[in-house]
């Protein structure tokens, strides 16, 4: 049987405009965001319907159904997820380890306070941004061994 796995962002956040490093900070979604997602929920509503169908790889069939949503703890992924799930009758399953990065001391801060209020980590991370972590943070490269072993574990959860 053949696992499909569909990747999607959440909607966009309240105050979005200020490009805020907002990483693990718990900001919701705005109606923008809102809108955002129930569209996609409606495209996969009308294009992920059940239904049986042949593997052209000779791998058999599979049903084409959404059977699970995975999402972090963070509102704007979870309220994401159910806005999606609902039209399923599925409900979110939360993995903190599918959380964004976590910023540090950055969080929360625009772009050009952070290159005023930390210049040297700045410059550290300019020079190298998948291996630099601000203070209290983790790297890009952190962040993705951790997502990588969440997906891993849910694509192994859900094979088939």
């Amino acid at each position: 049987m053949v696992t499909t796995l569909y990747l999607i962002r959440h909607g966009e956040t309240e105050d979005s405009e200020t490009n805020r490093y907002k990483g693990s900070i718990d900001v919701p979604l705005s109606e923008k965001g809102i809108e955002q997602i129930r569209r996609v929920a409606k495209y996969l509503s009308e294009n992920i319907a059940p239904s049986k169908r042949e593997d052209k790889r000779g791998g058999g069939s599979y049903s084409n159904k959404l059977t699970a949503v995975y999402c972090s703890p963070l509102s704007r992924a979870l309220k994401s997820a159910e806005i999606i799930t609902e039209p399923h009758g599925l409900r979110p399953i939360v993995i903190n380890d599918l959380r964004e990065r976590n910023f540090g001391i950055w969080e929360g801060m625009l772009f050009t306070e952070i290159k005023e209020k930390y210049p040297q980590e700045f410059e550290k991370w300019t020079q190298n941004p998948l291996k630099y972590s601000p203070i209290k943070g983790e790297s890009t490269i952190e962040m993705k061994d951790r997502v990588i072993r969440a997906l891993n574990e849910i694509i192994e959860r859900e094979h088939g």
